[in-house]
Formats: structure tokens, sequence, C-alpha cells
């Protein structure tokens, strides 16, 4: 299980720093559909992984983003700056939760209201 951690945490490192310069392009051009596309597919591949290592905290967050990414992409709901902003708490505390789980081998118990209540 550690080396799939260890695996986990790396790949995450980089798609999180990837998803960080898509937002960025994307608040530039909301109307950017391959930005939104690749950030969207960022946060789907944390789903998926961090599903699979039984990560609570890591998914629940990633989900979060994936729902409000998916709304934008089938045309339910305008990009904004709010949305982007929310999104990028998303990614901090995703970052933040791998730096921990790296630190101590486990995802830390909390509540990730605070990040997930602004994408509604």
């Amino acid at each position: 299980m550690d080396d799939l951690l260890n695996d986990f945490l790396a790949e995450t490192a980089e798609i999180l720093a990837e998803a960080g310069g898509a937002l960025v392009g994307w608040e530039a051009d909301p109307a950017d559909r391959a930005q939104l596309d690749a950030i969207f597919r960022h946060v789907h591949t944390i789903k998926g992984s961090s599903g699979f290592l039984s990560l609570p905290r890591v998914t629940a967050l990633s989900h979060a983003a994936e729902d409000a990414l998916d709304q934008v992409r089938r045309g339910a709901r305008t990009a904004d700056s709010a949305l982007v902003s929310a999104v990028l708490a998303i990614i901090d505390r995703l970052s933040e939760l791998c730096r921990i789980l790296g630190s101590n081998g486990a995802e830390p118990a909390g509540d990730d209201t605070d990040v997930i209540e602004p994408l509604a």
C-alpha cells in the first residue's frame, strides 16, 4: 500500500500543478472549453485514484469540483470568478491533504465543508 500511496501522491502533485495552471488560463478566458475539459479530467483522475485508495476527504473534494465543472460543461452553469475561486480553493485543499498524507501516511480527519459549499 505504501508504494500505491507514494505513486498516488507523486501523480497527484503533478496533476494539481497542471490543474492550477489550467485554472489560471480558464479564469482569463472562461469560454476556453479546452481548459475547462483539462481541469475536469484532472479532478476526475484524482477522484478515481483516491476512491481506489479509500481517501474519503480527497474523493469528496475532487467529486465536488468535478460536479461543478460538469455543470459548466453541460451548459447548466456559467463560469464566473466565484466558481474559479472555489475550484482553486479545492485544489489548494487537495494539495494540503496530499502534503499531510505524504508526511503521515494517512488522511487526516476533518471537514471540508468550508471549501465545498462555495461551489454550490
